[in-house]
């Protein structure tokens, strides 16, 4: 089945709106147990690495300094502070309510193009104006009776500040033409984002040693792998039981009464003492 432009158009704006939500739920998840902005700088590095590699393996010739330039622009604006910045807020902020003050990037947009670029705009346009910003009025207006931390305006002002940088940063890759596969050049923005988002993460102050949480990690594995050698299990059964609605359960030996598969063992007690003893 062959698509149009325009199906093809919708289709990709369908899955950049899945793919790009669900980044932000991922940076959550990374930011619980990392610092923030350490963890934006890794991901740029990474990224950009795995971009510049794949189109020079292409064939892609290097950026020359005038296409560098412009790119260095943007990588300020759309990395820098706008992905830093970000990350940094989903610290204090639930990730739905990052994502949706994100979302306010196109009304940046339309009003920095009217204030600076004096762009004439439709009536349609002042109305989803309008709503975006009523929506987000809603939003926060439903956050501000919870119980929210301490940082938690410092997360709100982060956001806002990320998200005018986008605003600023798309102006910028509109009107200014770079003769370079635009997903080299992303590349190369986020691999010049990195050290410089990784400088910002010293001044924060909470930045982690890698090689020290590398030989933790190796040190606990090595505990596993030694439990597992001298763990014993015997007389291991798996028991069909059914559960009923009252809570109660029953073994049973018919197929189609079955709900729940329990798993039963032996552990040798002596195995765990003796490492238990080794290990102290």
């Amino acid at each position: 089945m062959a698509f149009t432009i325009k199906q093809k158009a919708y289709i990709a704006l369908i899955a950049t709106s899945i793919i790009w939500g669900t980044t932000w739920v991922a940076s959550k998840v990374a930011v619980t147990n990392a610092p923030p902005v350490q963890v934006s700088a890794i991901r740029q590095f990474i990224a950009g690495l795995i971009y510049i590699v794949f189109f020079k393996l292409k064939g892609e010739p290097w950026p020359s300094l005038k296409q560098l330039k412009p790119l260095l622009v943007m990588s300020f604006f759309l990395l820098i502070i706008a992905n830093g910045c970000a990350t940094w807020s989903i610290k204090y902020l639930s990730s739905g309510l990052a994502a949706l003050i994100a979302a306010l990037y196109p009304l940046c947009v339309v009003v920095i193009e009217m204030i600076f670029f004096k762009t004439k705009n439709t009536k349609a346009t002042f109305i989803g104006l309008l709503l975006g910003l009523a929506g987000i009025c809603v939003v926060f207006y439903d956050n501000a009776f919870h119980h929210n931390s301490g940082n938690y305006l410092f997360g709100v002002m982060l956001s806002l500040i990320a998200t005018l940088s986008w605003g600023i940063g798309t102006i910028f890759v509109a009107r200014k033409k770079i003769n370079i596969n635009p997903y080299y050049g992303m590349g190369w923005q986020m691999m010049m984002a990195s050290p410089f988002i990784f400088i910002m993460s010293l001044f924060t102050g909470k930045n982690i040693s890698l090689t020290g949480e590398r030989d933790t990690a190796l040190k606990k594995v090595e505990v596993i792998k030694k439990l597992g050698s001298v763990l014993h299990v015997s007389n291991i059964r798996l028991v069909p039981e059914h559960i009923k609605k009252d809570g109660t359960d029953k073994e049973t030996k018919k197929a189609r009464k079955t709900n729940v598969l329990k798993m039963t063992f032996d552990i040798d007690e002596n195995h765990i003492a003796s490492f238990a003893i080794a290990y102290a």
